[in-house]
């Protein structure tokens, strides 16, 4: 905080590279994208970075799909021009295709967060009670915590924050039985099972691939299962084929929790479990929980991460624990409110973040305005008019074709061309069927470059 306040008042020019998108939310007015060999410059804090990034996305995506459409329009066009098989035609498809050669291709925005939309959930359900802490105690050198009470219930997503050295680690140790308390009680519930996370203990095979990894803890998953997770991991085709000594730690971090969340385990417990990810394995890892439909207690200093993941907030502070049902913009929001009910007084890093915000805001409330019911009918009808207008006319081309066709072989006819007046009237007839069948084409190609608007 106190670093937050001083780049805040810093009235020179600040380059920063971080991970912590909530101190980036706060501080940066600009961010500098490099993604694929090219920089992006976007303005404003990280969360209006994210939001413009996916409207870039989404509006690209949508410039890609009407090009294909137009490409293969136009493909077609050209294609029947061909059939036509009159020099007119050919000429005009040719000229369409010098047209076409000359388009600048939209690539395809690669979609970087693999979006699965999968649901992680629990093989056993746990019951409603899932963990009770009453009375816990214990010290080192000098006390961390002493008589602390808290409840945890099925489905909350439960933050544990507090300063460095207050003991919070230390909690997680001692409920998954790694540590003894010094005094107090720890219950767990019915059909209760801990799911465990560390940095320090990921306890992989170096020598396995992924996907090994996780076939050989869960024989009975399928492969389309373990590579569905794994891709939710941000692991997708050959990823999965990497050794795991090949990868790096926040790799190894995501194969850890993938795992995790595969076991029979109902109730996580997480100690830092963003430590060494970049920005979009957080992201990976803030959907996964968020889609878990078990029970989750983790300790993080991320703000940005407790902000879109949890449920409920415990803060360790002067040996005991408050609770803040909410998340962390919740828990700033209430702090000081708490602080002073509980103590009397509001502690010295308070002053430094009731001020804080993510810089969030809201979305523009200018909504895509829709349709009319009227408007769209006359639209449906419109549409359905061209398409038999451009169906009436192929089969006018048709005729006409088979006309000329016809016509071309009555000249052909011995009698015919000894016949000077027959000659002369299939002859006009047929230079008639010829400016029709001209029209026609110059009216098929105008409809369907209407049909393509």
């Amino acid at each position: 905080a106190w670093l937050e306040n001083y780049l805040l008042n810093y009235k020179g020019a600040v380059i920063i590279v971080a991970h912590d998108r909530y101190f980036l939310d706060r501080i940066v007015t600009k961010v500098v994208e490099i993604s694929r060999h090219t920089a992006t410059v976007f303005p404003g804090n990280y969360t209006a970075y994210a939001r413009q990034k996916e409207i870039q996305r989404e509006s690209l995506l949508r410039q890609y799909y009407n090009q294909q459409r137009e490409i293969k329009h136009q493909e077609e066009v050209i294609s029947k021009l061909k059939s036509f098989n009159r020099e007119k035609s050919i000429k005009r498809a040719e000229s369409r295709e010098k047209a076409l050669d000359k388009i600048e291709r939209i690539e395809k925005p690669i979609d970087e967060k693999t979006d699965m939309h999968i649901t992680l959930e629990p093989e056993i359900t746990s019951g409603n009670d899932v963990l009770s802490v009453k009375g816990l105690s214990k010290s080192y050198e000098h006390k961390l915590f002493s008589n602390i009470d808290f409840q945890i219930k099925r489905g909350e997503k439960v933050a544990l924050i507090g300063n460095n050295g207050t003991g919070k680690t230390t909690i997680l140790k001692i409920i998954n039985g790694i540590v003894d308390a010094d005094a107090g009680e720890i219950k767990l519930g019915s059909n209760v099972e801990i799911g465990y996370y560390d940095q320090e203990h990921q306890n992989l095979d170096p020598d396995k691939t992924l996907f090994d990894e996780i076939a050989d803890a869960y024989p009975n998953l399928k492969a389309t299962k373990i590579r569905n997770v794994l891709a939710a991991f941000l692991f997708t085709d050959d990823d999965v084929f990497k050794r795991i000594r090949d990868i790096s730690g926040g790799e190894r971090g995501r194969v850890s929790l993938a795992k995790l969340m595969l076991s029979n385990a109902n109730f996580l417990i997480l100690d830092e479990p963003t430590n060494h990810l970049d920005i979009m394995s957080k992201e990976i890892l803030e959907s996964a929980i968020n889609s878990y439909t078990g029970t989750v207690l983790y300790v993080s200093h991320d703000r940005y991460f407790i902000n879109k993941t949890a449920s409920r907030i415990l803060d360790l502070k002067n040996e005991t624990i408050l609770n803040y049902i909410g998340n962390y913009d919740y828990y700033l929001e209430k702090k000081e409110v708490q602080e002073l009910a509980v103590f009397g007084t509001t502690t010295q890093d308070n002053a430094n973040v009731s001020s804080e915000t993510t810089g969030t805001e809201s979305a523009s409330n200018g909504a895509n305005q829709k349709l009319s019911w009227e408007e769209m009918k006359k639209q449906q009808a419109a549409k359905r008019k061209l398409e038999n207008e451009l169906k009436r006319t192929e089969e006018e081309i048709a005729a006409r074709e088979a006309k000329i066709e016809a016509l071309n072989e009555e000249l052909s006819k011995p009698e015919v061309a000894s016949n000077s007046y027959e000659l002369n009237k299939i002859h006009e007839e047929q230079m008639q069927e010829e400016a029709a069948l001209e029209e026609l084409y110059a009216k098929w190609e105008e409809l369907s470059l209407q049909q393509d608007c």
